[in-house]
């Protein structure tokens, strides 16, 4: 019974339509192996959210929309394969699913926003598609596991504390585009070691990387050679700067 599509199950209530409802399997602890049919192309908020048991998700081709805290707290939800046609995956959507390991990204990913894969402690590697323009405040933060981040060219903005306590994280390359880090970006990474910040680079937040205490290398644009204070403020140290 496990191993049957959501849909199927007897115990749970019929759904048609185009979307799985907000709320409409919050807390299930006898939902381990869920497989969504064809044709929904939306996961309402906090659908799954809660679901302790839940080990596997299927999801369509027919997916557009992954809505807020929609599987949050699946605690063993092992991984995730976003399918291609997802262009937002919404505020905490898969915050604090602490077994998640793997999580497949598609290129028609636009938007993660706040919190959306915040604390999921097992998370690995990151692969953010090219076309990838928006990460939201907190998206990848507390990932603890985490030790390389690929960020595309389409990228604009690292917000405030997308990365932060990342503490297995080593290198980070900031892709030509982004015009803005955020305050808390990287901070606490506490292994990180080199950071390539590029020349489209406007602002640079406050304690973006306080807590990085083996910081080692950070490669800036000539024109940040003026802008010592606000290297200050973002906490890297003057031993790790050099300017190209």
């Amino acid at each position: 019974m496990a191993d049957q599509e959501i849909f199927s199950h007897p115990s749970l209530a019929e759904i048609s339509g185009e979307s799985v409802p907000a709320n409409a399997y919050k807390e299930r602890e006898d939902l381990r192996h869920v497989v969504i049919p064809e044709g929904v192309r939306k996961i309402g908020v906090y659908a799954f959210q809660s679901c302790a048991n839940l080990e596997t998700v299927v999801l369509p081709k027919t997916l557009r929309r992954i809505m807020w805290g929609a599987f949050e707290k699946c605690h063993n939800l092992r991984a995730i394969s976003i399918p291609e046609g997802v262009v937002s995956i919404d505020d905490n959507a898969f915050a604090y699913c602490a077994g998640l390991k793997t999580a497949a990204l598609p290129d028609s990913l636009r938007d993660i926003r706040n919190g959306a894969f915040r604390n999921c402690r097992s998370l690995r590697s990151l692969v953010l598609p090219d076309g990838a323009a928006g990460l939201g405040d907190y998206a990848f933060s507390g990932c603890s596991s985490l030790e390389t981040a690929a960020l595309p060219a389409s990228l604009e903005e690292v917000s405030r504390g997308a990365f932060m306590g990342c503490a297995r994280l080593r290198g980070i390359a900031i892709p030509e585009g982004v015009f803005r880090i955020g305050g808390h970006a990287f901070a606490d990474c506490a292994v990180l070691e080199s950071v390539i910040l590029p020349n489209s680079l406007e602002e640079l937040g406050e304690d973006a990387f306080t807590g990085c205490t083996s910081l080692g290398q950070v490669s800036l644009p000539a024109a940040w050679r003026a802008r010592k204070d606000a290297l200050d403020r973002a906490g890297i140290p003057a031993s790790a700067r050099v300017y190209r």
